[in-house]
């Protein structure tokens, strides 16, 4: 039983539907490339070359004005071939000049001009030998105008392989270009020697060759900035073995049930391909949103650095101005004043250490926090605490009382800054949302760990509350009513700064006007044995 397309050409038209619906694919892909819209042409002239030994099986059942059709389409498309071909590696090679494709452009049209004269004087029954001399002529200006078009896109497309100044991708693009083009120009030139006659395996061997290329560029190199997916590589055979099949309908009903499967296998394609597409969008937001946060991070970081030191300079001269009033620089001066001056350089002390401390939390937000072990006087750090919580002490009428344990020592190697900042903290919340009674200090020591527990008769917290506790900017309703200028940033960095150095620290509360009681444990080494003085 006859059918559409013969057995023998199978391999043929597979190839040249398979050429074509890639061209289509990529057109649709990236409309908005101007590089996808000229390799869609690309693919559509060597599919019509390549679809040549089908035609002469199907010319003796055609009209003479199909053939005169099919054969200024054929010639069209060997000639306007080269002009795609230099518009392609112009943009690969990143050119904006196209200057030597307009000109092949207008070669091609004279060239073409010649053979279309030719077909219509052999139409009208003219001189055979004029029309032998036109088609000379014009194979001529054809073959003439390929071996044009290889020297330039071999002058176009070195500068951008070889140069040390092209970018990896750049190269890898013109690689492709090189290997894509070139067997692509061959066949067009044989189509102007040998005329659209039977080729066998040659021109579907073209085809194979020119189909893997191009997925193999679109895959790993973006060509003509195009991004294929695996997913849609596959599905381009994977059509064109069904149209192919589809041709092969021996009757009506094979016809129907091969036409169904093809629909299926397009919609299902359609469907991956739109899936594939939406998550690769995701994919690149995500990544875009990432890169976003990061830069922001390192903006915040680099902020928060140059504020830390930003104020250490004004507060190193206020700690230096301090000094020469309290050493008399100035004159002798009263002891109330040497009581403020001396206040004035803890404070400014105090300052100078919480820009470190909201320092080293941006280094642990950014990885880069290393702790500093050095030795730790408790004495010296309670007394400081207490001098800098006097005032809120005394002016609400509370008590502030430091217990310690009995095995306690004067001095422990640790970490100062966080030991100090963090319990300052802590003591500092204790009083400043604690309105009667007052607040209470225990020190323990076990091995290897200071154990520090601060107690108030504040105004406690809610569950919801002390389960929030630590988050940033995180601020209990409670204690928006109490202080309404807190940041919510203080128990935060307290928590990064213990945790940075390998210790732990909590907070409890059995209610809201129950008071709280926070827990703070240190690694910290005993390195004397002199008691604390009670």
């Amino acid at each position: 039983m006859n059918v559409v397309l013969p057995i023998e050409l199978v391999l043929t038209v597979g190839f040249s539907i398979a050429v074509f619906t890639l061209g289509c694919f990529i057109w649709g892909r990236a409309r908005v490339s101007p590089g996808s819209l000229t390799f869609g042409l690309l693919a559509m002239c060597l599919a019509l070359w390549t679809s040549a030994d089908w035609f002469l099986h199907l010319q003796s059942t055609a009209l003479p004005s199909q053939i005169l059709i099919w054969k200024i389409l054929f010639y069209l498309s060997v000639f306007f071939a080269p002009g795609f071909v230099l518009r392609i590696a112009a943009h690969v090679a990143r050119h904006v000049k196209l200057q030597s494709s307009i000109l092949a452009y207008f070669c091609s049209l004279f060239g073409f001009g010649v053979l279309a004269v030719a077909f219509v004087l052999r139409e009208y029954g003219y001189d055979s030998h004029m029309i032998t001399a036109l088609f000379t002529v014009g194979s001529i200006l054809g073959i003439f105008l390929y071996v044009m078009t290889m020297i330039i896109v071999g002058m176009i497309l070195y500068p951008a392989l070889w140069s040390h100044r092209s970018l990896p991708i750049v190269q890898r693009q013109a690689s492709y270009a090189i290997v894509l083009l070139i067997p692509f120009l061959l066949a067009g030139g044989l189509q102007l020697i040998s005329g659209p006659i039977p080729t066998g395996l040659l021109m579907p061997i073209l085809c194979c060759l020119f189909i893997f290329i191009s997925l193999l560029a679109f895959l790993r190199s973006n060509f003509l900035d195009v991004h294929l997916s695996p997913l849609e590589a596959f599905f381009v055979p994977l059509i064109s073995c069904a149209i192919v099949v589809l041709m092969r309908a021996r009757d009506l009903s094979e016809f129907i049930a091969f036409f169904i499967v093809c629909v299926a296998i397009g919609i299902y394609g359609v469907l991956a391909i739109q899936s594939l597409e939406e998550e690769r969008k995701k994919r690149i937001l995500s990544e875009e949103t990432m890169f976003q946060l990061k830069r922001l991070d390192e903006a915040r970081h680099d902020f928060v650095n140059m504020v830390a030191h930003q104020l250490r300079t004004p507060l190193a001269g206020i700690r230096g101005a301090a000094s020469m009033l309290e050493a008399g620089d100035f004159g002798t001066l009263p002891k109330p004043a040497i009581e403020a001056t001396l206040k004035i350089s803890e404070l400014a002390e105090r300052l100078t250490s919480l820009s470190e401390t909201f320092l080293n939390a941006s280094r642990i937000e950014m990885g880069a926090f290393s702790s500093k072990q050095t030795t730790v006087c408790l004495e010296e750090i309670l007394r400081t605490i207490t001098r800098e919580v006097e005032v809120p002490v005394q002016t609400k009428g509370l008590f502030l009382k430091i217990q310690f344990a009995s095995n306690l020592t004067q001095c422990y190697q640790m970490d100062k800054e966080v030991f100090q900042n963090a319990l300052f903290n802590l003591v500092d919340n204790a009083v400043k949302y604690t309105s009667h009674g007052g607040v209470r200090v225990e020190i323990m020591y076990s091995t290897g760990s200071l154990h520090v527990v601060i107690s108030d008769t504040g105004q406690g917290m809610d569950s919801d509350d002390v389960h929030c506790l630590f988050q940033k900017f995180h601020r209990g309703e409670i204690a928006r009513k109490s202080d309404k200028d807190g940041t919510g940033l203080g128990l935060y960095v307290v928590r990064q700064l213990v945790e940075a150095v390998g210790g732990r620290v909590t907070g409890e509360s059995d209610g809201v006007g129950k008071g709280s009681t926070f827990r703070l444990t240190l690694p910290a080494h005993q390195i004397d044995d002199t008691l604390v003085e009670r």
